[in-house]
């Protein structure tokens, strides 16, 4: 009795209402996966700002013929481009196995129950889970594509390079889509083989 109020900080109670997207299974979803979300696409983005940066001085340097075969190409500038897309969609497709990954580590805590003691079956929750992944996944990619057009655009002078690069990665979609899918699969059938 003698400890109650005796903060130093005055208590304040909660709200006590919840928005109401946050009743739905997508509203949960992007609720767990918010903070992931925005730590990964930040990462990315910044990445790809210096990736994108870099451009002009890979143009203007004096580089082996090897750089060629490396880049796929023979401007050095599209080759480096494709490359630091493909590079970009590894990393999206990791970010969106490790979300796969974050719910088994829930579905073997206590921090799923809550979810469960709701009339949401097993599958409903996966396919929300699944369904704000793949929509952050595409919008991580467009939003890391633009950040490295405007990179390689102030870098090399070339604005349309913002543009070109947002399609660009927006091509690696279906690939990072195909990654989570086989993870959501592996999740559904033999969680043990994902969980961390």
């Amino acid at each position: 009795r003698r400890d109650f109020g005796a903060s130093r900080f005055q208590v304040r109670a909660g709200s006590s209402s919840a928005p109401a997207r946050w009743g739905s299974a997508l509203g949960w979803a992007w609720r767990q996966q918010r903070s992931l979300i925005i730590s990964w696409t930040a990462a990315l983005a910044i990445g790809a700002l210096a990736f994108g940066a870099f451009a002009q001085s890979l143009q203007e340097a004096e580089l082996p013929e090897m750089f060629k075969d490396v880049f796929s190409s023979d401007d050095l500038l599209m080759g480096y481009i494709s490359y630091m897309t493909t590079f970009m969609a590894y990393f999206v497709a990791a970010f969106s196995v490790m979300a796969i990954q974050s719910l088994r580590s829930e579905e073997t805590s206590t921090l799923l129950e809550p979810i469960a003691a709701m009339p949401l079956s097993r599958t409903s929750w996966l396919l929300a889970q699944v369904s704000v992944t793949a929509i952050a996944s595409a919008g991580m990619l467009l939003l890391v594509g633009w950040s490295a057009g405007v990179g390689a655009a102030f870098a090399t002078g070339k604005n349309s390079l913002v543009v070109d690069l947002g399609w660009a990665h927006l091509n690696a979609v279906p690939a990072v889509l195909v990654v989570l899918g086989l993870a959501a699969l592996l999740f559904g059938f033999a969680p043990r083989l994902i969980g961390v």
